[in-house]
């Protein structure tokens, strides 16, 4: 039985991160934003790249507020002047030195009222 092997020399760009914006919310609860920045296919590192000189801004659009949401740990930026409601869109923006600018908009569905069947 015979086998044979190849190195192959993977040549690749200089790696540039990308910011990487994760948010899930809640009817009621406060908003969170996480900011990351993205990894290197290649790196060895088991370190997360936390973002935290962001300005992050989120708008009830319905009501025309907008609020500056301050950094808490860990890449996470919260705020609670005004809390999620159901019909009501939202838009997300978020701006990181030497990238340009991130936005993003969502809106919650309207509760579905529980149908109890027998």
């Amino acid at each position: 039985m015979f086998s044979c092997e190849v190195e192959y020399e993977l040549e690749s760009e200089k790696f540039v991160p990308k910011i990487v914006v994760n948010s899930l919310f809640t009817e009621g609860e406060p908003f969170v934003v996480n900011l990351t920045f993205s990894k290197d296919i290649f790196s060895n590192s088991r370190e997360t790249n936390y973002i935290q000189n962001a300005k992050v801004f989120i708008k009830e659009v319905n009501t025309g507020k907008m609020e500056a949401l301050f950094y808490d740990s860990l890449g996470n930026y919260t705020m609670t002047e005004f809390l999620p409601k159901s019909n009501f869109l939202y838009e997300l923006k978020v701006l990181v030195p030497g990238y340009t600018e991130i936005s993003a908009s969502s809106k919650l569905p309207s509760r579905v009222s529980q149908v109890n069947i027998i």
